[in-house]
């Protein structure tokens, strides 16, 4: 009985060491959310607000577009257009705008 005893704790120890590697994979992607966070509050209070506030703009704006994937290429202007909503998308510049 001995053996199968140890079977049985030699398995829980691994499924014990496993979860442990997997919270703390969660607490270090939580740590590093946080320093994110943290990061872009101190630009969006700093003496560049504004430069970085547009910049986290334009990549939302820029990932809601690839994402969505409502704009399709507009031969006659050059740019991206979503023909629903009227708008452009400059790419280049991750402008948008109407015509």
């Amino acid at each position: 009985q001995e053996g199968r005893f140890g079977g049985v704790e030699a398995a829980f120890l691994e499924k014990r060491a496993q979860a442990s590697a997997e919270v703390a994979t969660q607490i270090e992607q939580i740590a590093q959310q946080q320093i994110q966070q943290e990061n872009a509050t101190k630009a969006l209070s700093g003496v560049n607000a504004e430069l970085w506030a547009g910049y986290l703009n334009s990549v939302a704006h820029t990932e809601t577009v690839q994402s969505a994937n409502t704009f399709e290429y507009d031969k006659d202007s050059g740019f991206y257009l979503d023909k629903a909503a009227g708008l452009y998308y400059d790419p280049n510049t991750t402008y948008f705008f109407t015509l």
